[in-house]
């Protein structure tokens, strides 16, 4: 994914690559991207609320 964002010398594409990068990309592999997107941040909330429950209340 890092090389679709930024270019071997590092300079970051602009919105429009990034836009033809994207839509290059299948429905499926779209779905598995958001799936373990919203797993992670899932995770990152229990994780938040466990310490606030524990420490913070």
């Amino acid at each position: 994914m890092s090389l679709a964002v930024s270019r071997s010398d590092g300079a970051i594409l602009s919105a429009e690559a990034m836009d033809a990068s994207y839509s290059n990309k299948n429905q499926a592999y779209l779905d598995s991207v958001g799936e373990s997107f919203n797993t992670r941040v899932n995770q990152l909330a229990d994780v938040l609320h466990r310490y606030w429950s524990n420490e913070v209340h």
